[in-house]
């Protein structure tokens, strides 16, 4: 009845986070041929990357999703490595390596950059965690 989940106050994660979570699942999509060599391990990872893809849209609403979906990022990170390695031909390996790791530079010092300005109400300059 408050609206706490759809009136928007509580924030949310960037829009930027739930497509760079969506693209391993287009690319396993686009290589579903390549990515039968994986077998059941390759459909399970692809199965918990939609799932984590899922509840970051679901993130975009309320923050406290995003900490599930971070949780589950480990097996994002693991997809997005084997699609470099199996869903890609042995000739264009490392032209996609590069530009993978190029985008994920980009992407973490982005990232950083709004980690860098959280500011906290609890932990300051000069003063200890237990008020010394």
């Amino acid at each position: 009845e408050n609206g706490w989940f759809t009136n928007g106050t509580e924030g949310g994660t960037n829009i930027f986070r739930v497509a760079v979570a969506i693209v391993p699942i287009v690319l396993a999509y686009i290589n579903r041929d390549r990515m039968k060599m994986l077998g059941r391990t390759g459909d399970t990872l692809i199965n918990i990357a939609f799932v984590n893809a899922a509840i970051y849209v679901l993130s975009i609403y309320n923050w406290i999703f995003a900490r599930v979906a971070i949780y589950l990022s480990i097996y994002f990170i693991i997809l997005t490595s084997w699609l470099l390695t199996v869903g890609v031909k042995p000739k264009d390996r490392t032209a996609y390596t590069i530009v993978g790791i190029m985008l994920f530079f980009i992407y973490s010092r982005w990232l950083s950059y709004q980690i860098a300005a959280y500011e906290s109400d609890y932990f300051f300059p000069g003063r200890t965690l237990f008020g010394g």
